[in-house]
């Protein structure tokens, strides 16, 4: 009676140990990817850096090296090249200098997600919080669309979108 309660008490928690541990989907494993790439670009500790009358092109040159460094396991080369040729990314960093603000992401959401084979879609909604050199904080809400793909069993950015421009300045 010992044995078999010891055994069937053994089995219970072998079960409950792998429903614990069950693989993430292709979908979360991609959003997961999304939301590192989202935190990097929406997230601005030193806008300082980038002001025109005080530009330190050597810290600028070392701030874009680590923040490719940090993109690189969650973005394809092909976003990369893409990154370099678009200026999406470069409006981020010169609008929040021109407001002086720094820029922090708070929170993402995801929706209308389509698999298609090795490719995922999304549309997101990212929270950011805008601190400003004055003590203000603002926080608005970014939306775009992600093209994902899946790289050597690594979900990664391939495109990207911007939908709205909530703190960007066009006037550049």
């Amino acid at each position: 009676m010992k044995k078999s309660m010891g055994l069937i008490l053994l089995v219970t928690m072998i079960l409950m140990v792998s429903a614990c541990t069950q693989e993430l989907t292709n979908i979360e494993k991609a959003q997961t990817a999304a939301e590192n790439y989202l935190g990097i670009i929406y997230t601005l500790e030193d806008y300082t850096i980038y002001i025109e009358e005080k530009m330190d092109y050597e810290k600028i040159t070392k701030s874009r090296f680590e923040y490719y460094e940090k993109l690189s396991p969650y973005i394809t080369k092909n976003m990369e090249k893409r990154m370099d040729m678009n200026r999406e990314t470069n409006l981020i960093v010169s609008s929040a200098a021109k407001e002086r603000m720094n820029l922090k992401l708070i929170d993402v959401q995801f929706d209308q997600i389509d698999e298609d084979g090795d490719k995922i879609f999304m549309n997101y909604q990212a929270q950011i919080q805008l601190d400003y050199y004055d003590g203000r904080t603002e926080t608005v809400i970014k939306e775009g669309k992600l093209q994902l793909v899946n790289q050597d069993g690594q979900w990664k950015v391939n495109h990207y979108l911007a939908v709205n421009y909530p703190f960007e300045r066009m006037d550049m």
